[in-house]
This record gives C-alpha cells, structure tokens and sequence, in this order.
C-alpha cells in the first residue's frame, strides 16, 4: 500500500481544522437553509386554511420535509467537501472513508425524529380551545357554518404560521448544534482515518 506522503497529510489536517473553525457559521446557514425551507412548506400546506380533523398529514409533511432538508444542506455544505478531501488523494493510497463515514453519521442523526416531539407540541399550542372547537359544532345553520368554517380555518392557518415563525429561534438553535455535532465528529473521523494511513503499518 502506497504511503500517504506527509505535506498531503499536514495540508488535509489543515483544511480540517479549518472546517472546525467554521463550524459554528456553516451549521448556522445549515440551520438557517433548513428552516426556510419548512417555513415555505408550511405556507403551501396552510394556503387553503387548516382543518384540525385532517391536520395530521399538514405535521407529517413538516416532519419529513425537516429530515430532507437537513440532509441535503449538509450535503452540499459539508459532504462536498469530505469528497474534495478524499479526491485530492494520490492513485494507490486507500482513501479514508470519509464519504462513507460522513453519510452514515449524517444518517445517522435522524434529526426530524429528534425534533418530532418539539413539532407535535407547536401543532398542539396553535389549536383553538375546546370550548372554541365545541362552539364550532354547535352551529346548526348550515350556510352560516360553512362560511364561518372557511373563515376559522384561515384564522386557524394564521395562527399556526405565526407560531412555526416565532419558534424559529428554538428550531434552528437545535438543528445549528446538530450540525455542530455533524461536522466536529466528521473532522474527527476523517483525522483519524489520515493518522492510520501515516502509520507504519500503513506503508
């Protein structure tokens, strides 16, 4: 096995300790890209009003659009740069695993299941009262309880917006440390996996 020769070496520690040092700023455009994205769903979901009796599908549609999203900001962010590092590699040296590591610490993470419980309580804070939602149903006129249904539906959808806006601080504070976490442990592998190849058993 050829060895990896040591000014390759010192350079892609380097562009490590550079990643790190950016770290705090990448996985807040991460967080930031990540957000705007569920932001933008949410509005397209709610655009015709919010029917709590259906708003199960409008929750799981956020959910999954969160995972997605994570995955593909920090891939084009951060896993792009791990396969720079690996293709700067010389023919016959054995390329760390860094695509591989970096994937599977990035899958990993499932970060729309860890911030699953924090959407379902913003879903249950932007419903109306009970004493509002049995008022609703009282109504017995049915042309007056359609139009009010429409109305309430919008006001409803208002609301819940609002709310996704204002905890955007929450949400991105939890997606930002998780891309911290992402990057500091993706460094560190990539680091240890270049040691190994500097080591005489590596030769």
């Amino acid at each position: 096995m050829t060895a990896l020769p040591q000014d390759l070496f010192e350079r892609q520690l380097a562009e490590l300790d550079d990643l790190r040092q950016e770290a705090a700023s990448l996985a807040r455009v991460i967080a930031d890209e990540t957000w705007d994205c569920i932001e933008q769903e949410l509005e397209q979901l709610t655009e015709d009003g919010v029917f709590w009796d259906l708003a199960d599908h409008i929750q799981f549609s956020l959910q999954t659009q969160l995972g997605m999203m994570f995955d593909q900001r920090c891939e084009y962010w951060l896993g792009q740069r791990f396969e720079r590092l690996a293709s700067q590699l010389p023919a016959g040296v054995a390329a760390p695993d860094s695509g591989h590591g970096f994937y599977s610490l990035l899958k990993g993470l499932r970060l729309n299941q860890q911030l699953a419980s924090s959407l379902e309580a913003l879903f249950a804070r932007s419903k109306p009262g009970i004493f509002s939602l049995i008022g609703r149903a009282l109504i017995d006129d049915v042309e007056y309880a359609c139009e009010h249904m429409e109305k309430d539906a919008h006001k409803d959808a208002a609301r819940l917006r609002q709310n996704l806006y204002n905890a955007r601080p929450d949400f991105t504070r939890q997606i930002s440390q998780t891309a911290t976490l992402l990057i500091y442990k993706s460094c560190h592998q990539y680091a240890e996996a270049l040691k190994q190849l500097r080591s005489p058993s590596a030769a």
